[in-house]
């Protein structure tokens, strides 16, 4: 099953090995598009398409104990941010869709996180609890 986040702009699901079927179900008929080993279904503004998967370290990065994000918008890095460390996200006006990347094992503190973005020309406020990203 496809499924994500209501905070997050897209919906992804990568098949590391094997093949699958995704499930479109349509106002009139349901269709089925088929997934390969190595391939990445997303789903963006209600468009589904399947594409090869570029980086396998990334798609594996769960499942070896690490969070890796490589050239994303800061958006979806906090959306992660957010769930991983409970912590509250606000945006300021201007943002970017400057792309960033993060790759560090599970258990890494929030602040070698931010330290990280911000390395990479993000403009980010932490206050206890809430990251605020401002304009970069």
């Amino acid at each position: 099953m496809l499924t994500g986040f209501n905070d997050e702009p897209a919906i992804r699901a990568r098949l590391i090995k094997g093949s699958a079927g995704i499930l479109v179900k349509g106002q009139f008929f349901d269709s089925t598009i088929p997934i390969q080993s190595g391939q990445q279904a997303s789903l963006i503004n209600r468009q589904l398409s399947v594409k090869p998967v570029l980086d396998n370290a990334e798609a594996l990065s769960l499942k070896n104990g690490e969070i890796y994000t490589k050239d994303v918008s800061i958006q979806i890095i906090m959306a992660l941010v957010s769930r991983w460390y409970d912590v509250e996200v606000r945006y300021g006006s201007g943002i970017t869709e400057n792309k960033y990347t993060v790759r560090v094992p599970f258990g890494t503190d929030l602040s070698s996180i931010v330290e990280s973005l911000k390395s990479q020309g993000a403009h980010i406020i932490r206050d206890g609890r809430v990251v605020t990203i401002i304009k970069s």
